[in-house]
């Protein structure tokens, strides 16, 4: 027969059936988190037991050799099995990539290549052959240069797991951490048979037997501490990584577990124990006694500042834990409000300042209000007194002529007399002439007047008008340049707009001058140009346009945007267009813009077209 019986069988038997049945459970249940690790450790654990069980029954070497390769394979499936289940369990499954799992499978992987081909090459095993060992017949061997590397990893593999384990039982709250002791036992256990070769028969392995125990604590682990159940798993890392502080207190005011921020926060020293780090908190936040010394059946809120540091603030939650209608202990949260205690004290300080703020507000603007005004009026008398010189120039050049004439009548009245010419009709002749040319003089002064008086409100009035009036007022001021003065208007009726009479004038006045300086300044480099002004008057559906053409030097692209500016002039005061502008977009709604090329200068209003009564 190719195998026999021996009750040696039993517990490598068991242990298959009892890991059999786990690694079924667990792939039932494989969507859960730390399931499919344990599936795998389940198939190596229960193959591994039943080819060592077929290994020791059979009576032939080749059959031995044949289950111990298989054997093998399923070794190289528990080691890597077991760190993946160690890392989820304690929920750091993120750091198994499939870069570093396939890391820790390169030995696994060269012992099964080398085992199955180790008749070729010998490394693994040698020597083999069939010996007697009390009631049992055993397969005899010598290990190869490679076995070691291989015994030594998968020992290495399951105290790595040990140790993981080691750490989530250290840092799980009291009754969560029984299910990470199991585990540990679990896997400790077959590698201290190993390596102590307990056995009842020199040569017969009992780790295989012993899986029957590894079994067994993990059939408690899974259905007493719910191993594969996800709340456990993510209370635990929940627990761990949580930002804040965390702490659990029995009863009595212990502290029973904390996470990884209370152990900073305690200064996180290798030899500090959860009672050392309970004294350094209660020192650094003594509020927190407050809680412990008044325990309620409802969850309390306070805030606290650091003693250890003056700077920091914390809000201390504390929840009462109960199972049954009986307190069990105490869960307190501590959040750090550092940056809110500071957010809030600039906060009321901006409140203050805002409140200062308000109260001189008022002030501060009737002042402003009172300056701006103040500057405006200045402005304004500024640019009256400037286009009183050259209406004062125009003025004078225009009673010049009626005075010379006045001057001559009265001479002629003199010759007249001494050559006994004079009689009524000379004499009446001579008066009527002189009337004349008093009362031009006079039409001079009125219009001089009215230019200069304020206007009080808004009025009707011809723009074409207007435009005349300011044409004749500088027309001795610009002899020798050609003005024409167009209106394209649809029906040739008056291009009647709302506005100041006056102040509308002295817009054009002003324009005119500074066409007039423009034309002359040309004229210095090129005296062969004709000067030119051209008015165009446009009336529009809703509004008049009226352009101001002169062909000048025209404006320096470095003046463009700072000719409405006050103050600003290559030559005169600077204040001319800026009031200019002012006048017919604030006063008059309207707008002013400019267009200006070396030959040509186009200023445009647009004002809005005045109802129709």
């Amino acid at each position: 027969m190719p195998f026999y019986i021996s009750p040696y069988l039993i517990l490598p038997i068991l242990s298959f059936l009892v890991n059999a049945v786990l690694a079924a459970y667990s792939w039932r249940n494989r969507r859960l988190p730390a399931a499919q690790p344990l599936f795998f450790l389940m198939i190596g654990m229960a193959g591994w037991s039943c080819a060592y069980a077929l290994n020791t029954a059979a009576t032939s070497l080749s059959l031995k050799i044949r289950f111990f390769q298989m054997g093998v394979t399923f070794v190289c499936l528990i080691a890597p099995s077991v760190i993946a289940l160690a890392l989820e369990s304690i929920g750091r499954s993120d750091w198994l990539t499939r870069r570093r799992l396939a890391l820790i499978c390169v030995v696994p992987a060269l012992s099964l290549l080398l085992v199955w081909t180790n008749e070729f090459h010998l490394i693994f095993r040698h020597d083999m052959y069939l010996y007697s060992s009390g009631p049992l017949l055993l397969l005899g061997f010598e290990n190869g240069p490679y076995f070691p590397i291989h015994q030594l990893y998968v020992i290495f593999a399951n105290i790595v797991a040990i140790v993981l384990f080691g750490q989530a039982l250290r840092r799980s709250p009291r009754g969560q951490g029984l299910r990470f002791a199991l585990l540990i036992a679990a896997t400790a256990l077959p590698i201290l048979v190993e390596l102590l070769a307990i056995t009842p028969v020199k040569g017969f392995s009992m780790t295989t037997s012993s899986l029957f125990i590894s079994g067994s604590l993990y059939v408690v682990a899974i259905f007493r501490y719910r191993l594969l159940d996800i709340a456990p798993l993510a209370r635990t890392a929940l627990f761990a990584q949580l930002g804040d502080p965390v702490l659990v207190f029995d009863i009595h005011g212990a502290l029973a577990d904390c996470n990884n921020s209370a152990r900073i926060l305690a200064g996180d020293k290798p030899d500090h124990d959860l009672a050392d780090i309970c004294r350094v908190i209660l020192t650094r936040i003594p509020e927190l006694e407050t809680h412990l010394a008044q325990p309620t059946t409802v969850p309390r809120n306070s805030y606290a500042a650091d003693t250890a540091d003056a700077g920091h603030h914390w809000s201390i939650s504390s929840l009462p834990l109960q199972s049954g209608g009986v307190s069990r202990g105490l869960l307190v949260q501590l959040h750090d409000i550092s940056d809110l205690k500071e957010a809030e004290r600039n906060l009321r300080a901006s409140e203050q300042n805002l409140r200062e703020l308000n109260h001189t507000l008022q002030e501060r603007v009737e002042s402003e209000t009172t300056r701006r005004l103040e500057r405006e009026r200045l402005l304004a008398n500024h640019a009256r007194l400037a286009a009183m010189g050259d209406m004062l120039a125009a003025v004078a050049h225009q009673w010049r002529q009626p005075l010379s004439t006045v001057g001559m009548i009265v001479q002629n009245i003199r010759n007249a007399w001494h050559s006994s010419q004079l009689n009524q009709a000379y004499l009446d002749s001579s008066v009527e002439t002189a009337m004349k040319q008093i009362h031009q003089m006079s039409e001079t002064i009125d219009t001089f007047r009215r230019f200069f008086r304020p206007d009080k409100q808004k009025e009707a009035l011809d723009a074409v008008a207007q435009i005349k009036k300011a044409v004749s007022i500088m027309e001795p001021q610009i002899s020798g340049i050609r003005i024409s003065s167009h209106v394209l208007e649809q029906d040739h009726g008056p291009a009647a707009i709302s506005g100041f009479p006056n102040e509308f004038t002295q817009v054009i006045v002003n324009l005119l001058s500074n066409a007039r300086d423009a034309i002359r300044e040309r004229q210095s480099v090129e005296p062969a140009v004709a000067g030119e002004i051209m008015i165009v008057v446009i009336k529009r559906h809703n509004s008049i346009e009226i352009l101001v053409r002169d062909n000048g030097c025209g404006i320096a692209p470095e003046s463009k945007g700072r000719i409405f500016e006050p103050y600003y002039t290559k030559g005169g005061t600077g204040i001319g267009l800026y009031m200019s502008r002012m006048i017919i977009e604030d006063s008059m709604g309207g707008k002013m813009s400019f267009s200006s090329e070396p030959g040509e200068t186009d200023f445009t209003i647009i004002l809005p077209a005045a109802e129709e009564a």
